[in-house]
């Protein structure tokens, strides 16, 4: 079960989000919140979480990788084989990895590699998303 506070902070919202009460209480505690502001919000249990969130599998690219070889990896990995990938998706990627690309040169590499049928293109909520299905 996991466990979820918020409560006003500044000009935002304060989440604490802990997996037992009494963590929950001595985090809130160590805030040091004064019973006006900590009593603004209810507790809320959202049951429907698991303590351990699956991490999703973020592709690990190494090495000096030009654009294509970059996407196709991307796309050949669990991650890109779950569910086809948009250009943001695959750029949110290649930052994580530390390369750097252009949204320019992604499109464009993208765009030959569905060309010569090394992926397929759909549409997907207005956006282009792309799935490795190879030679």
């Amino acid at each position: 079960m996991r466990l979820i506070y918020k409560v006003p902070w500044k000009s935002g919202v304060l989440s604490v989000t802990s997996s037992s009460f009494e963590e929950l209480s001595d985090l809130i505690e160590k805030l040091n919140l004064d019973e006006n502001t900590s009593s603004k919000l209810p507790l809320k249990v959202d049951h429907d979480l698991t303590p351990f969130q699956e991490i999703p599998d973020i592709p690990t690219l190494k090495g000096k990788i030009g654009c294509t070889e970059a996407i196709r990896e991307v796309l050949k990995s669990s991650w890109g084989r779950k569910e086809p990938r948009t250009l943001t998706e695959i750029k949110k990627i290649f930052e994580t990895n530390a390369i750097f690309f252009s949204s320019g040169t992604i499109s464009g590499t993208l765009t030959k590699m569905a060309k010569r049928g090394e992926a397929r293109r759909i549409k997907n909520n207005n956006q282009w998303a792309y799935i490795y299905i190879g030679n």
